[in-house]
Parts: C-alpha cells; sequence; structure tokens
C-alpha cells in the first residue's frame, strides 16, 4: 500500500501517475554483480605459525588490517593489506598496559596508534603497531563503550549502548566524543 499527498493542481504531465508492479507476473531473472555497486576487494589472511585466528577483522587502514579472534583469549594479529601475517601480541591479564576483555579496536595509522576498548574495566589503552603499550583513559564516568570508532587526529567516537544491569535506565545509546589525548 502507498499513500501520498498531492497539491491537487495536475501538472499536465501523465508521468505524475503511480507505478503499478504486478506481484504475480513472471519477470526475467536479473544477476547482480556487487562490484557493480561498490568498491570491493577480497583478501585472504595468511594462516600458519602464529597466524591462525577466528578472524574478527577490528580495524582496516591503508596499509594494515587489525584482527582478534572472537573469544577474547587477547590475541591481536596485525596483517598487511596483502594479507600477510605481520605481528601478533597478547596483553591480556589485569596489570598495567593489560586489557580483560576487548570488545573493540580503532585504528590511528597516522600515528601508529590502536585503541583497544577494554569493556569490563571501562578503560581505552593505547599501543603502537608493534603491541608496546603508550598511555590509557577511562571511559566517561559512569559510562561503559561498547563500540569506538576513530574520529579524526584528536577524538574517538564512543558509543554506549543500554545494559540495563549497568544503566538502570541512565545513558540509553549515548554517543560521546573523547578525546584521544587524555592520559592516566
Amino acid at each position: 500500500m502507498m499513500a501520498g499527498c498531492g497539491g491537487g493542481r495536475k501538472s499536465g504531465n501523465e508521468s505524475d501517475t503511480f507505478i503499478t508492479v504486478n506481484l504475480r507476473a513472471s519477470y526475467p531473472k536479473k544477476e547482480l554483480i556487487l562490484q557493480d555497486f561498490i568498491d570491493l576487494e577480497y583478501i585472504a589472511l595468511e594462516t600458519g605459525g602464529d597466524f591462525y585466528t577466528q578472524g574478527v577483522v577490528q580495524a582496516i587502514g591503508k596499509d594494515i588490517i587489525v584482527v582478534k579472534n572472537w573469544v577474547n583469549d587477547g590475541d591481536i594479529f596485525i596483517f598487511d593489506r596483502n594479507g600477510k601475517g605481520l605481528r601478533k601480541f597478547n596483553h591480556l591479564g589485569n596489570g598495567p598496559g593489560e586489557y580483560v576483555f576487548i570488545l573493540g579496536i580503532a585504528l590511528d595509522e597516522d600515528n601508529n596508534e590502536m585503541f583497544v576498548n577494554s569493556h569490563s574495566t571501562r578503560r581505552i589503552l593505547v599501543y603502537d603497531l608493534y603491541g608496546k603499550f603508550k598511555r590509557s583513559f577511562p571511559h566517561k564516568e559512569g559510562g561503559m563503550y561498547n563500540k569506538i570508532y576513530n574520529y579524526d587526529k584528536e577524538h574517538l567516537i564512543c558509543q554506549q549502548e543500554y545494559f540495563p544491569t549497568y544503566d538502570a535506565g541512565k545513558n540509553r545509546n549515548s554517543i560521546f566524543i573523547h578525546y584521544q589525548t587524555a592520559k592516566t
């Protein structure tokens, strides 16, 4: 069903009528090719040695791809844009510079940094692209970020989805702009 409003005046153009599609008619099949609509690139990631991964892609940059495992075992893999494994690191733990549960990774290739959202500890940890810890900063007071994205050279966009257990009805689906340079 379709409905619309008109001004009541006729334009004199008969093409101002509804288009009717007969849903019972048989139409010829048309094959659509995805590459005709978007730029699509298939990259097979290297497997072998230290590079067996469950392949949850976290970020794609102009030079690298950041991947983590589906299970939160702490492994973070860095691949080049041809899918060759470059390095892997793991800082899973409860100590300084370590994450407990990775819920997302944002990439800042211009500054050779990645932002790891340690969801359950409500912190974002910053590492260089070799896995060396640089700094960390907390989520906004009372916040628990579900997703983080690199917005620009100075800010992250952080989304807090509604978690009834934590929020008790407050801050539903909030979006925050967070400075990347915060240090604690």
